[in-house]
């Protein structure tokens, strides 16, 4: 439902390069789930990784944040390159940790954020970045027994209530300027971090 919303405001020179490096992430995290626990094995190894991704891209995620918030403070750091070279490694590390812990939307958003694209822009490229590494993870989570008929039972129950949410998403896309827009994706990613690290410690 939000690809067809926003997918013409996607910038294609930040989604291609990113999406390329998260390509490689996705294979390489399926890579260390096959190292970890082959299809039907035990499931403590996967675990015990995702456990340890989890801080680590919620501490990525708020040193970024607050790199901008020193910023606002009035502090002079460089911006961080959207050029292939940075694109691609920021891609990886959301590949995998999207494929082993589910966990890349925070560094994805503060990365574009930092690129200052236009609300439209950033929602339409986060939008289709996340529903193609998805459909990616697709073969690896169904060949894990990850998707089966018990999820998909779920999963038909909440997808009732999705189009509500996606469109009053869109409604409120609508009416917030830009720099609020920018301020509440900034607190939205610095508590998305913050949770990953206290799920970490208290979990």
């Amino acid at each position: 439902v939000a690809f067809a919303q926003h997918r013409r405001n996607r910038s294609d020179a930040h989604l291609k390069p990113a999406l390329a490096g998260a390509t490689l992430g996705v294979l390489a995290g399926f890579g260390v789930l096959w190292w970890l626990q082959p299809p039907g094995s035990d499931v403590q190894g996967a675990a015990r990784l995702a456990g340890v991704l989890k801080p680590l891209v919620g501490g990525i995620t708020l040193a970024m944040v607050g790199i901008q918030v020193y910023r606002w403070l009035g502090g002079r750091v460089p911006p961080m390159s959207s050029a292939r070279r940075v694109a691609v490694p920021v891609g990886v590390l959301a590949g995998t940790a999207s494929t082993l812990a589910h966990s890349a939307g925070p560094i994805m958003t503060v990365y574009w954020l930092d690129a200052k694209l236009a609300k439209p822009v950033l929602v339409a490229t986060l939008v289709v970045f996340f529903l193609l590494v998805n459909l990616i993870k697709v073969p690896g989570y169904v060949v894990w027994g990850l998707i089966g008929t018990h999820t998909l039972a779920l999963s038909g129950v909440m997808l009732a209530a999705v189009p509500i949410g996606s469109f009053l998403g869109l409604w409120l896309h609508k009416r917030i300027p830009d720099r609020p827009f920018a301020l509440i994706m900034y607190v939205a990613a610095a508590a998305a971090g913050g949770r990953l690290l206290w799920q970490t410690v208290f979990a």
